[in-house]
């Protein structure tokens, strides 16, 4: 039962070997969890800080004060997307 129970977390592959039988599954889900936070956070400062240049270097006559910034929560959205589309950890 302890197999087909792997098989259906790793999504019926192959039991890859790095995935032992003392693995806790806890670990696992918060270091998952941990990554998807930094990359949202990356995400987010990245986009605040390069978008009105790339604006303003595409239209010059670009107000700044229009340009609105994305939170924590819509980069968070946008990496789950990105990783969705693209199939890519």
């Amino acid at each position: 039962m302890k197999k087909t129970f792997k098989k259906i977390l790793i999504g019926g592959g192959v039991v890859s070997k790095s995935l032992g039988d003392n693995e806790n599954m806890l670990q696992l889900f918060m270091l998952s969890l941990f990554i998807l936070l930094i990359k949202g956070l990356l995400v987010m400062v990245t986009y605040n800080w390069m978008m009105p240049k790339i604006i303003y270097n595409a239209n010059p006559n670009y107000n700044y004060k229009k340009f609105r910034t994305i939170n924590f929560l819509e980069a968070i959205l946008l990496v789950i997307l990105f990783t969705n589309l693209f199939n890519h950890f």
